[in-house]
This record gives structure tokens, sequence and C-alpha cells, in this order.
């Protein structure tokens, strides 16, 4: 596995870590609203030092549970797959790094959430659209699938910045793309 691939899984086991020991949302994680730890359960303070490795097992085993059923190994996100953001990469001529940069534009913007929704801008979707369901149709696709909205977000990415890893540069940067 080559390091940028390595790099977004470890992003999206983060997020599930996050989510797993907040009991927030993945749209809510991912935006760096994640809650309060909840403190209930095991503490480190009742077992001393000796409870670190049992309480990092349990975060571990939750976060495992509570991820997307197609995240981190498989490549995709959410309810997006690999296949998916290989079909659509393939119209771009993106290869697997420029997936991967993709993949973590989608984790900060909706956790690859098909109906995710912004209450504050109203942004929606996997690509976070800023005018909702008809963004989707502005950039060729649409909003009721997950090919559909891939297929915007790629054009969108194509046509402003070029490749993932560009759109990926100005999320980082700006905290949006």
């Amino acid at each position: 596995m080559n390091q940028a691939a390595s790099f977004g899984l470890l992003a999206v086991g983060g997020v599930a870590v996050v989510k797993a020991l907040t009991g927030s949302s993945w749209s809510d994680v991912v935006k760096g609203t994640p809650g309060a730890v909840a403190s209930t359960g095991s503490s480190l303070t009742s077992a001393g030092v000796a409870a670190v490795p049992a309480t990092a097992a349990k975060a571990g085993k939750a976060a495992a549970a509570a991820a997307p059923s197609s995240s981190s190994s498989s490549g995709g996100i959410g309810d997006v797959t690999a296949g998916d953001l290989a079909s659509v990469a393939k119209a771009h001529h993106w290869d697997a790094a420029e997936i991967t940069a993709w993949v973590a534009v989608i984790a900060k913007e909706s956790g690859g959430i098909l109906t995710a929704k912004n209450a504050s801008s109203g942004a929606y979707g996997i690509a976070q659209g800023i005018t909702g369901p008809g963004w989707y149709a502005g950039y060729g696709g649409n909003s009721t699938t997950v090919i559909g909205q891939l297929t915007s977000m790629g054009n969108y990415i194509a046509e402003r910045y070029g490749t993932p890893t560009a759109a990926l540069a100005h999320e980082n940067s700006a905290g949006w793309y």
C-alpha cells in the first residue's frame, strides 16, 4: 500500500475512533464538532495505568463496529464503494493516488453519506454541493445516486482544481474545496 493510501485509511480510522468514543455522527466528526467524550464506562483512574491496554482495545473494537461497511479496507467511505470511485475516476484518468486524495476530500466534506446535509449552509450530499441537490445537475450528474453525485463531484474537481490532490490541498488550507 502506498503512503497516500495509508494516510487516507488512517484518517478514516481516526474519524471512526472519535465517532465511537463520542457517539457523534460521521458528518459531525468530519466537520470537527464531535461532542463530548462520555464519562461512563471504564476509566483510567479506577485501574491506573494498567487499564490503558483494555481501554484502548475497547475503543478500537467500538470504532470498528461503528465504521461504515464500505470504509477503509475496501477503499470506499460511507455510501461510496471503491468500485464507484474507480468508475468515475477512470473518466478523468485519475490514478490510485488521486482516488486516495478524493476519498480524503469526501471524508472531510460528508463522510461519504449520500444524504448528508449542512444545516447552516444547505450544502448537500457526498460532495456537499453548496446549493443543495440541484448543484449536482449543474455538473453533469444527479443527487439521487452515489454515481450521480460522484460524477458531479468529479466534474467539479476537474473543472476547478484539475485533480483531487489539488482539491485536497485547498480543502486542507481553506477548510473547503
